[in-house]
């Protein structure tokens, strides 16, 4: 439940781009990263097959990778886009334009608006067969983090591009680190650091001192992240949401796309339409790339068969 409130957190951060949202944004896009970090280095760890970890990675991805450029397609014909046929589509749509962006290109096709976090995603599962390497023992793991640490802080010093690049990478290798090291947070202290931390960075920012930003929030980023390793959600929260918790990718694919901005509805009401438009499309493509993978899945089982 967790991912599909913080997806639906960035969505409302890009909605009401420009306002004092960028920070629980940077915040979710901290915790998806160490998720993705966390979860991953806890599944596979010690020796296990490269070839299968990639190839599972394709069959989550692609079917739903698929369907949504599909349906981006068929929206951008509708609404006269130029540069669909672009030759910086195929990075886009498949979310690669990060790497555009890294290397000074200005995307010109109307695809991967947004997407520089699934590049990071696919950076980090191309290299974790070698952390998983690097993070064989704990004392490897320190020197790890540490070591990634003065690496992000560097970059962010250096260059940092108008998003919270480094913050995300961290946020994967953090990840990894928390799964290896095994650390179990307390949680009254975590709470009481978290509002004492919060106080104090809104306190300095409304005096002008805004030097220690990305510090603040990388520290409430680690508290948060940390602190939903123990939460417990209630059951009977999760009954309404279940049918909306496999569409996180195509919420964060397409919500950019589906935002409707009326001055006649009114800026509460066009947000509400916005995220209900958004819920429903990405549950119809969610439906729609399980039936491709289901598709794929028979195909090779009939070729297994015929074999």
């Amino acid at each position: 439940m967790a991912k599909l409130v913080l997806i639906l957190l960035v969505a409302t951060g890009h909605y009401f781009d420009g306002s004092i949202l960028w920070v629980p944004v940077s915040i979710a896009l901290f915790v998806f990263a160490f998720s993705s970090g966390y979860f991953t280095a806890y599944r596979y760890r010690g020796t296990f097959k490269i070839s299968s970890f990639f190839l599972g990675k394709a069959r989550r991805l692609l079917p739903s990778l698929i369907a949504i450029n599909g349906f981006l397609l068929l929206l951008f014909i509708w609404e006269g886009r130029e540069n669909i046929a672009h030759t910086h589509t195929f990075f886009s749509a498949f979310g690669l334009v990060g790497f555009l962006d890294w290397f000074g290109v200005k995307n010109v096709s109307p695809f991967g608006n947004g997407l520089w976090f699934f590049t990071v995603l696919l950076v980090f599962y191309g290299v974790y067969p070698f952390l998983n390497f690097i993070c064989s023992t704990k004392n490897r793991t320190i020197f790890f983090i540490i070591t990634l640490g003065v690496f992000c802080l560097l970059g962010q010093i250096y260059a940092s591009p108008p998003y919270m690049l480094w913050l995300t990478v961290f946020g994967f290798g953090f990840g990894v680190f928390l799964s290896r090291v095994n650390w179990i947070p307390c949680v009254s202290k975590i709470i009481y650091l978290f509002v004492f931390l919060s106080g104090l960075f809104l306190g300095l920012n409304f005096f002008g001192f805004k030097l220690a930003n990305v510090f603040f929030i990388t520290i409430l980023s680690i508290l948060v992240a940390s602190l939903l390793l123990v939460a417990r959600v209630p059951s009977g929260l999760l009954g309404p949401l279940n049918c909306w918790l496999p569409c996180v990718l195509e919420i964060y694919f397409l919500h950019t796309y589906l935002f409707v901005r009326s001055p006649v509805l009114g800026v509460v009401t066009s947000y509400v339409f916005s995220i209900i438009n958004i819920l429903f499309l990405a549950y119809l493509i969610n439906k729609f790339s399980n039936l491709i993978a289901q598709v794929v899945a028979k195909s090779r089982v009939a070729e297994g068969g015929c074999k």
